[in-house]
């Protein structure tokens, strides 16, 4: 109800005005400040849809939901527009961005999840552009031209770490594993997207970037860059954004190491890392063991890639709240050391992140963890919860770990949870025994935990 009458207030006051499906008649012929085109629009064929709108030089905004007008063009008129929203568009393509150089004022471009495939020159004229997001495109390169841009805050390419192939697959295969919102993208855009191009997903995982990047000083966020094609050149370009907070990398090689290291020890300020091996699920990211000085802010860490053992500096993180594993091809001496990081709240065990057959937590080990989600590791057996472990645990997830055994070594000490409010056990086989253990033992405790299983 509030969204609603701040919507009528704001276009009662010329402020904002939603264009969905209304006659040309009823088009704004006053001066309009923010403009939003919905996607529950029947557009004709033929014409320019902003045409009917008589004065277009005051719009700060304009917003595109879904489908996007065959015949939209960005007007130069729009001379002070400031932001241009065309996310999840698919039907959004490179003319579309024609003359996109002429908005001198535009501070944010969002073309994520559309049909753009490249970035044309002409974005060197925009000043003061602050943020540019084409994830879920298949844009894999950025113009020379983005090196002029001196305000450029935030560059977001590529997809997260859910788009991996054998996660793909099993989203797949299993439709109603939609539900999960993982990084930034969600499921439903996710399912739609695998639906019509999981193999475009997979190879275009990021951008690369133009030598003199390095230049762009008020970098905050960057990523998904590709190292593969010149990785040494890229990372010390990003060793001079003493700025970043946020940073995701793909493709990188053992031989890139040194480089790497030496990129890691400039950003002191990194709050959030990613980290991808270049062949995916046999790639190595051994060079990560060069690393002696890591960011002594880091709250968040992705890693995709074959360790076997985790660095000695990881033990350090002491700030540490996220940590989202994927095969890394882990042992338990791993989870022993994850387990002392005391404000870890958060753990992401993915495809072969873990290869042993019993995950045990131990007595006196992850403080503060509040959400454990295992996510399709092939080998595991039992899950093994010990005593006074694991104390403020409230979300324990369990999806495709089909040989877990269907009795009570299945999963061991889920009672001595006592803040447990979810446990999820889905796409793990045909498990009667367990899941009837389970459920018996979640109807005595203390919080009446909701059970969901499939």
């Amino acid at each position: 109800m509030m969204r609603e009458i701040i919507r009528d207030k704001a276009e009662e006051e010329n402020q904002l005005f939603v264009l969905n499906g209304r006659l040309p008649s009823m088009l704004p012929r006053e001066k309009v400040r923010h403009l939003v085109i919905s996607s529950e629009c029947r557009w004709p064929t033929e014409g320019d849809v902003l045409e009917g709108i008589s004065n277009m030089s005051h719009i700060r905004s304009l917003t595109v939901n879904g489908e996007c007008p065959p015949r939209l063009i960005i007007p130069s008129k729009m001379k002070i527009l400031r932001v241009l929203d065309l996310e999840d568009c698919l039907n959004a393509t490179d003319e579309h961005l024609n003359g996109i150089g002429e908005l001198r004022h535009l501070k944010y471009l969002g073309l994520r999840q559309t049909g753009i495939t490249r970035l044309p020159e002409s974005l060197g004229r925009l000043k003061f552009l602050q943020s540019l997001d084409v994830r879920g495109t298949i844009v894999t390169t950025v113009p020379q031209a983005i090196t002029k841009l001196e305000k450029l805050r935030h560059l977001l390419a590529g997809n997260g770490m859910l788009h991996d192939d054998n996660i793909i697959n099993s989203l797949q295969s299993r439709p109603s594993f939609a539900w999960r919102k993982v990084g930034s993208i969600s499921g439903r855009t996710l399912w739609h997207q695998v639906g019509s191009s999981a193999v475009t997903i997979r190879q275009h995982s990021g951008v690369s970037l133009p030598s003199g990047f390095g230049r762009l000083k008020s970098m905050h966020s960057l990523g998904r860059v590709n190292v593969g094609k010149d990785g040494q050149r890229i990372l010390k370009d990003i060793s001079k954004l003493a700025g970043l907070c946020n940073l995701e990398i793909t493709e990188l090689t053992d031989r890139d190491g040194p480089e790497f290291r030496d990129m890691i020890h400039e950003l002191v300020d990194l709050r959030d890392l990613e980290v991808r091996s270049r062949t995916g699920r046999s790639g190595s990211l051994r060079c990560l063991n060069l690393i002696e000085s890591p960011p002594p802010h880091l709250i968040t860490l992705r890693l995709h890639g074959h360790l076997g053992r985790l660095p000695l500096w990881i033990g350090h993180l002491q700030e540490i709240t996220k940590i989202k594993l994927l095969a890394t091809e882990l042992e338990q001496d791993a989870i022993e050391m994850l387990g002392d990081l005391r404000n870890l709240t958060g753990l992401h065990l993915w495809r072969k992140s873990y290869i042993g057959q019993e995950l045990r937590l131990g007595a006196r080990k992850f403080a503060k963890l509040k959400l454990l989600d295992i996510n399709h590791l092939e080998n595991l057996v039992s899950l093994v919860i010990e005593g006074a472990s694991t104390p403020q645990l409230e979300w324990l997830w369990l999806y495709q770990c089909c040989r877990l055994s269907d009795d009570e070594n299945g999963v061991v000490g889920v009672a001595l949870l006592q803040r447990l409010r979810k446990l999820r056990l889905k796409f793990c086989g045909d498990k009667p025994k367990l899941e009837d253990l389970l459920q018996r033992q979640l109807g005595n405790h203390q919080n009446f935990p909701q059970f969901e299983c499939q």
